[in-house]
């Protein structure tokens, strides 16, 4: 043990004595100079080697920082998930475009084309993991085949209705909590199986005690708040990314929270049941068991709805997306193809732009797809006729039995839903922003249309129905002057740069044409953009032409609903109708009551314009 005194002598205690032995500090060793050929490297600089410290040092720091927020943070946790998988998808792509860069066109397709099907599962990975909100960005997602390739449309597709369901017994014990008694107290029966799996619950069919044929729809544990985690997650992005969104997405949190609720979306169902109902011939909602439903068993004692689930009367037929896919099975069989490579076939030839062109433009009238109908029919019965005679007859050449998928009649089925909706808009001043094919079913039998989920019920005021009504109407009529002032009084705005001015008329018409003018409008757009297809137009090429100022959440939820509804549309082969032109008659109507005009016109002018009249006014 030793210890420098302070004259230089080193003190040294003696191991088995207290005598303390004084000797002299050594001189110090003289410098020696190494020279390059002492050593094979020479000490790296004194600058570098701080660097190197610094850089060990924050490297360490960051892994330790995910690590406990990995295991303490959900929020991050969750996050880094998504990362994850998004940047090996990220260093493959750019890899893929290196290695490529000097290849023929037919070789990058081709590159390309591996690339994504082999990550096609990724993103259904990581919704599937994460479930809640990430579900629901992938069913938005798969509904639109022009945004994604198609080996990632096809992968989510699962998502609109096939959502892997959780376990009976975390169910039972979600549905008990919320009755306060068991299950086998209220219900005659409940099956295990669910019909059903979506992004924040599933559903059951049940029989209550009094007989009644119900369905269940059940929370799932813990979604609520991962669903405001990722939320948050996606604020914080673009709050550095976009800032101008950060508005909107935060209004659009809001309208989603509303699903969280059932007790609300029962209120929601009964305001549907009383208000919209009885206007329309062979219209259905899943009636809620609240205290007004008349076969409630005891609506005093144990509740049927509560925040965490919702008893409701079955409804009878299939979703859209069930006669979509089986008219898709159908129609691949007619060409002696498999689904898969009948779908291939079709994405080669939408590479023509004249052949999309051409099929955009040709949406089948309610009377074609009537007479079609018929044709399968009289064909079946045909058919089924020379099997039972031993003949041959008509359009039979080849008799098979033939029980062919009849579906609805598109094109009446989509002025139908549009009529609906419509009228939930412009006359009762609140509509579903949910109506996706897995959300809509139909009964052939009874020509019944069912409405199902309606956990976002977004509401919209009178003066706002007036402004979207006239703007419906310009598109259809195209009034430019019109469709711009209503643009503005809908609180919508952004710069174009091109010309350095705050929304330009033609621009706004052509933007609300895309939105809600179906394929000849998104068709308008594009040539105004100089665009040749809809994933440019929602891109960074897009943003390279316009700067979006503000954008109102109601706005963006009409929006979303027809983009929903053009997907009921694409399931049954009549996609790109023209939402404008559906919505017209409700939109005239409700103004007529009102003895409003379609324009403008003799109405004085309100508010500020912002400064894009370019004069010097006050605000």
């Amino acid at each position: 043990l030793c210890r420098a005194s302070t004259t230089g002598t080193i003190r040294s205690l003696s191991p088995g004595s207290n005598k303390l032995m004084a000797i002299r500090r050594m001189p110090p060793l003289r410098r020696m100079s190494v020279t390059p050929q002492a050593t094979s490297q020479a000490a790296p600089p004194k600058k570098l080697q701080v660097f190197r410290s610094l850089g060990k040092a924050l490297g360490l720091s960051f892994l330790g920082g995910c690590t406990y927020a990995y295991f303490n943070d959900e929020g991050v946790w969750r996050y880094l998930i998504v990362a994850g998988s998004i940047f090996p998808m990220w260093a493959d792509y750019t890899y893929t475009g290196f290695r490529t860069k000097d290849k023929s066109e037919e070789e990058v397709k081709a590159a390309f084309k591996a690339y994504h099907e082999k990550w096609a599962d990724e993103p259904l990975r990581v919704c599937l993991k994460l479930r809640g909100f990430y579900v629901k960005i992938g069913q938005v997602m798969s509904g639109q085949p022009d945004l994604l390739p198609e080996a990632y449309g096809k992968s989510l597709k699962v998502l609109q209705e096939e959502v892997p369901p959780q376990d009976f017994g975390t169910i039972r014990g979600i549905v008990e909590a919320e009755l306060g008694c068991k299950i086998e107290d209220v219900f005659e029966s409940f099956e295990e199986q669910p019909i059903g799996a979506a992004s924040i619950g599933q559903v059951h069919f049940a029989t209550l005690k009094n007989g009644r044929k119900v369905v269940v729809k059940v929370q799932y544990p813990e979604t609520e708040r991962y669903f405001a985690l990722d939320f948050n997650t996606i604020l914080r992005i673009f709050e550095q990314v976009n800032p101008e969104m950060v508005d909107l997405l935060k209004e659009q949190r809001e309208c989603f929270k509303q699903e969280f609720n059932y007790a609300h979306e029962a209120e929601n169902l009964r305001t549907m049941c009383d208000n919209v109902r009885g206007n329309f011939r062979n219209l259905q909602f899943p009636e809620p068991y609240d205290s007004k439903h008349p076969q409630h068993p005891d609506p005093s004692g144990v509740p049927l709805v509560t925040k965490r689930i919702l008893t409701m009367d079955r409804c009878s037929g299939k979703t859209v997306t069930k006669f979509g896919q089986a008219m898709l099975d159908e129609a691949a069989a007619a060409k002696g193809m498999t689904v898969e490579e009948f779908k291939l076939d079709l994405t080669e030839r939408m590479k023509d732009p004249q052949f999309v062109e051409a099929m955009l433009s040709k949406v089948p009238s309610e009377r074609q797809f009537q007479m079609y109908i018929w044709y399968k029919k009289v064909k079946d019965g045909l058919s089924n006729a020379a099997i039972w005679t031993g003949t041959k007859v008509g359009l039979v050449k080849d008799p098979k039995w033939a029980s062919s998928v009849i579906p609805p009649n598109g094109p009446r089925l989509m002025k139908q839903l549009f009529d609906i909706h419509g009228y939930e808009i412009f006359e009762v001043g609140a509509f579903n922003a949910d109506p996706h094919p897995g959300n809509i079913m139909f009964d052939p039998e009874t020509d019944t249309i069912s409405l199902i989920d309606y956990g976002q019920l977004i509401e919209v005021p009178e003066d706002y129905r007036k402004h979207f009504a006239r703007l419906i109407i310009s598109i259809e009529t195209h009034d430019v002057q019109t469709c711009q002032k209503a643009w503005k009084k809908l609180n919508q705005k952004f710069f174009w740069k091109e010309t350095q001015e705050y929304d330009p008329p033609d621009i706004v018409y052509a933007v609300a044409s895309m939105h809600f003018g179906g394929s000849a409008g998104v068709l308008k757009g594009l040539k105004e953009f100089g665009f040749t297809s809809l994933a440019d137009a929602m891109g960074p090429a897009m943003a390279e032409k316009l700067s979006i100022i503000d954008a109102d959440a109601r706005y963006g939820m009409i929006q979303r609903m027809g983009f929903c509804l053009n997907g009921v549309g694409m399931n049954l082969g009549t996609g790109g109708i023209s939402q404008a032109k559906l919505l017209r008659g409700s939109a005239e109507r409700f103004l007529k009551k009102r003895n409003l005009k379609a324009t403008y016109e003799d109405e004085p002018e309100s508010g500020c314009c912002g400064g894009s009249c370019g004069k010097s006014c006050a605000c």
